[in-house]
């Protein structure tokens, strides 16, 4: 949502099929309904971000060896650790 508007092309990686990750899978529905999701996460898609729902990432070397021009690894961890890459 702050690089696409920028001009950058964005792709995001997720494990899961639909975009939204933590707020998908881990907030209750009752508290945050499906609808609400798709629409905020519509809003970003529809700035041009690429998706790519069920891909998993095996190997940060794999990943860096594509040529991004930078990398954000957001884990989905309720607090920050040190991923050692």
């Amino acid at each position: 949502r702050d690089l696409a508007p920028l001009g950058y092309q964005v792709t995001i990686f997720d494990a899961d099929d639909k975009a939204g990750g933590m707020i998908r899978s881990q907030i209750p529905r009752f508290r945050l309904p499906e609808e609400v999701i798709d629409e905020e996460t519509g809003y970003i898609l529809r700035l041009g971000v690429d998706f790519r729902g069920g891909v998993r990432i095996e190997s940060m070397q794999q990943l860096l060896a594509e040529n991004w021009d930078a990398v954000f690894v957001g884990s989905g961890a309720p607090r920050g650790r040190d991923l050692s890459i």
